[in-house]
């Protein structure tokens, strides 16, 4: 898991990290009930790790 990504799901009293945690949470709450079909893009030498890989394991295609 990538530095960042253990920051922000650690609990913390920094408004700036409940913020993006929030963010972060809606974006997958409606993500969830979406009807339309997402496209991701992934290149051969790229990498997604933590809180990116869960959204790109979300696309359907």
């Amino acid at each position: 898991m990538p530095a960042h990504d253990a920051q922000v799901m650690e609990p913390a009293d920094d408004w700036f990290v409940n913020e993006v945690r929030h963010s972060y949470k809606r974006t997958l709450k409606r993500l969830d009930v979406t009807s339309r079909s997402l496209v991701a893009v992934i290149d051969p030498g790229t990498a997604f790790a933590g809180l990116l890989a869960e959204v790109a394991l979300a696309a359907d295609r």
